[in-house]
């Protein structure tokens, strides 16, 4: 899963969403995908968080406002295509006789 959310160092810059909100939406996704605490940076502004259940999570803090940020449909493309590559790349089960 990929989220786009504002800069947590400017948080009024989207008046319809409180950071905060943001924040508490971002951790239970984590949670619920069962991610690492520690994220490594992906992309610029970007943050990776690997699950062993294989479902990370992407969060993309940017400085804007609510408006979809130009770069977003890049970086989503990227997202999925390396979740297709990992999936591919993963060894398939064989089934029982």
């Amino acid at each position: 899963m990929m989220v786009l959310t504002n800069q947590r160092t400017s948080p009024t810059n989207d008046p319809l969403v409180k950071y905060a909100w943001q924040e508490m939406a971002m951790s239970y996704v984590k949670k619920n995908n069962g991610c690492e605490a520690e994220g490594t940076a992906w992309a610029k502004d970007c943050t990776l968080y690997p699950s062993k259940t294989g479902t990370p999570f992407v969060a993309f803090i940017h400085s804007g406002d609510h408006k979809f940020p130009d770069e977003a449909p890049a970086l989503i493309a990227k997202f999925f295509k390396e979740q297709a590559a990992a999936i591919k790349a993963a060894p398939t089960a064989t089934p029982a006789p």
